[in-house]
């Protein structure tokens, strides 16, 4: 199917294809919707594995094993250090010149550094959790996080390198699918036996299965290594620190990226309960399938805005914008209406006692829709060129956003918490699309054809 709509003028089309070029349009054919399937399909075995997770665990163990999983999360994109990023940006413009060496070099540096982030990491928070054991105020919860951050952070390195060298499947189904479809079964596994398990166990086995799968993944990852690379490597000087220099902006974008969605669970429970932080949990997974749409289209279209862009083609970009966020918005409108009359089913999936929480849920809806109308806003700045400028609106709007979950929670508890998440992403999109307005003179949103750009 045509990315574009049916009815679009013959010569709109010849003129996106003059600027992506035949070759574009099939890799995108060929790559992006299969990756796309794979994603979609990840959205789902993760609502069911959390879902199981909850009847599994229960409310409140449910809760803590929710903040173990942020914080993990968190901290897994801590220890990949952006290098993730780097390897998927430098790999295929090395095999272009045809040096295997310097691509293996590339991916052991790679390696190197995130094993050493991570060292790092575990001796900064063993000794602080010492610390705080002294005083008599034991904090372990951080180095317990780490069990699930080294391996988050090594699979996302795979599967970036992976990805760099063109094996997309395996890149992205042992973490995507296969890592939910363990602990789905492990789960099932458990339940049949009657195993009675805490919030530590389940997250043990979390991280277990998926560091298992990430060791497997390196195996049949070295096959698809350039020829030659191995030998030639040798001779080149590991160097992961300059590596890591390299990478530091691109690691403060996937660190901005990940700082509301992630902190904020556990920010509600530490200062609300665990309890709390489930519900807080579950209805932010529940709202995020609304996100499905953006990511489709940003999936498909931001080698399309990069081309256009590059080809100089404003109008075309602007163009490719509206039909995203039209393409995104209308999808996001509708699963708001599924969810204002069926939120409350959906949530009670996790325990009886969240389908209360619908309103919440809503709350959550409402930044959904907004992120949607705002369009690949996101996408828009980075395929520019304007990665720096994005990291420092999403670092500042999201540490703001995580301030004011802090106070919604004390001062309206949940409600308040969910307000001020849903804000948080309310301002980071009208912030972009105030700028690419006066900067870049495109409008990503679907108000672009009432209101005129400032160039």
């Amino acid at each position: 199917m045509s990315f574009f709509p049916e009815g679009e003028p013959v010569r709109s089309k010849s003129l996106v294809n003059k600027i992506t070029g035949d070759v574009l349009l099939r890799k995108l054919a060929s790559k992006g919707l299969p990756a796309l399937f794979i994603k979609v399909t990840t959205a789902g075995l993760s609502f069911g594995m959390f879902v199981f997770l909850a009847r599994w665990l229960g409310p409140v163990e449910y809760g803590r094993y929710a903040m173990l999983f942020a914080l993990g999360t968190f901290l897994g994109f801590v220890c990949v250090g952006g290098l993730h990023t780097l390897v998927l940006r430098r790999l295929p413009a090395i095999e272009h010149a045809d040096v295997p060496s310097d691509a293996v070099a590339l991916v052991r540096d790679g390696y190197l550094g995130v094993l050493a982030i991570t060292a790092v990491l575990v001796a900064i928070l063993l000794a602080a959790g010492l610390a705080a054991d002294v005083i008599g105020q034991p904090f372990y919860a951080p180095l317990i996080a780490c069990f699930l951050a080294m391996p988050f952070a090594l699979a996302e390195y795979q599967s970036h390198v992976l990805r760099g060298w063109g094996s997309v499947n395996l890149a992205l189904w042992p973490r995507d699918i296969l890592w939910r479809i363990g602990v789905l079964a492990a789960i099932g596994l458990a339940a049949a036996t009657g195993l009675s398990v805490t919030a530590l166990d389940a997250f043990g086995w979390t991280a277990g299965i998926l560091l298992a799968l990430v060791a497997t993944q390196f195996v049949f990852g070295l096959r698809r290594a350039p020829a030659g690379g191995f030998q030639g490597a040798l001779a080149v000087r590991a160097a992961p620190m300059a590596r890591f220099i390299e990478a530091r902006w691109l690691w403060a974008a996937a660190l901005a990226g990940t700082l509301l969605p992630q902190l904020s669970v556990v920010i509600v429970g530490v200062l609300l309960s665990p309890l709390d932080a489930g519900v807080f949990f579950a209805a932010h997974r529940t709202s995020g399938l609304l996100g499905l749409p953006l990511l489709a289209a940003d999936m498909i279209g931001a080698s399309v805005i990069a081309k256009a862009w590059a080809a100089g083609n404003r109008a075309e970009v602007q163009r490719i914008c509206i039909l995203m966020s039209l393409g995104a918005s209308l999808p996001t409108l509708c699963g708001i209406v599924v969810l204002a009359f069926f939120g409350g089913q959906l949530l009670s999936l996790f325990d009886p006692s969240y389908a209360a929480h619908k309103p919440l849920l809503l709350i959550f809806c409402a930044g959904a829709l907004v992120n949607a109308a705002c369009g690949p806003t996101a996408i828009l700045m980075l395929m520019t060129e304007r990665e720096r400028q994005f990291v420092i609106i999403l670092m500042l709007t999201q540490s703001a956003g995580l301030g004011l979950i802090a106070i919604g929670a004390l001062a309206f508890g949940l409600m308040g918490a969910g307000a001020a998440a849903a804000l948080a992403v309310i301002m980071w999109n009208t912030i972009v699309w105030i700028w690419s307005r006066a900067r870049l003179g495109i409008d990503p949103t679907i108000f672009a054809r009432l209101l005129p750009t400032l160039r």
